[in-house]
């Protein structure tokens, strides 16, 4: 999850969070900082790991258990920080599927990406990234485009990588004042983008999948 903004990284520490009752003493006992500076600030959790500089404030968790408590977590903390100016966020949605065999994922990478058009240029070409981007259609003053990015997996072989950005910003950033309107949006918005995420991802594999079943054996 990423909110882009104007913010003050030095005041993100293990003991401004637990002072602001965002999490548990010994919670934040367990969190090791790697760095707490007036530009940038890293924080590992247990579960998840926070980045903020003075224009971005990122914060992920590979485990799905906590999607739902990192979600109020970032909610929290902003609703505390409602004056912060914050005219965009982002989801970041990201998955590796392992593919039942080397051919199966040769060809999903061929279909994504056909080979015709790279004849005569390359002798043995594959595919290093898709990317496709749709823009939304103006939600209640706020503009939005969602991406998907597709390229072979670095954790799985044979395995394929997704990963969808989906964005929202306020249509004008010369209204912005503080976080309340964005911060409600990212909440109401946060379980339906998970979700489009996920029949995304299922819908390009029902295509795939299609395509092969209609080629010509």
């Amino acid at each position: 999850m990423v909110l882009l903004g104007d913010f003050n990284p030095k005041i993100f520490s293990p003991a401004w969070f637990a002072a602001q009752e965002l999490i548990g003493e010994k919670e934040s006992e367990a969190i090791e900082p790697e760095i707490i500076h007036t530009d940038v600030t890293i924080l590992n959790f247990p579960w998840c790991r926070l980045q903020c500089t003075r224009e971005r404030f990122s914060i992920f968790t590979e485990q799905e258990a906590y999607f739902e408590i990192l979600r109020d977590l970032v909610a929290s903390t902003f609703q505390l920080l409602e004056h912060t100016p914050v005219p965009a966020f982002g989801y970041n949605w990201s998955m590796d599927f392992k593919c039942d065999s080397e051919d199966e994922w040769h060809s999903l990478g061929h279909y994504l990406l056909p080979q015709d058009p790279w004849k005569g240029i390359f002798k043995d070409s594959g595919m290093y990234r898709v990317e496709v981007v749709e823009k939304n259609p103006p939600d209640d003053s706020f503009d939005g485009r969602k991406r998907i990015r597709v390229e072979p997996s670095k954790r799985i072989k044979p395995g394929v990588y997704f990963n969808i950005n989906d964005h929202y910003g306020v249509s004008s950033r010369k209204e912005v004042v503080g976080c309340k309107s964005i911060i409600t949006k990212f909440v109401k918005n946060w379980e339906k983008s998970k979700k489009e995420s996920e029949k995304a991802i299922e819908k390009i594999f029902d295509n795939f999948l299609e395509g092969n079943r209609n080629e010509p054996s």
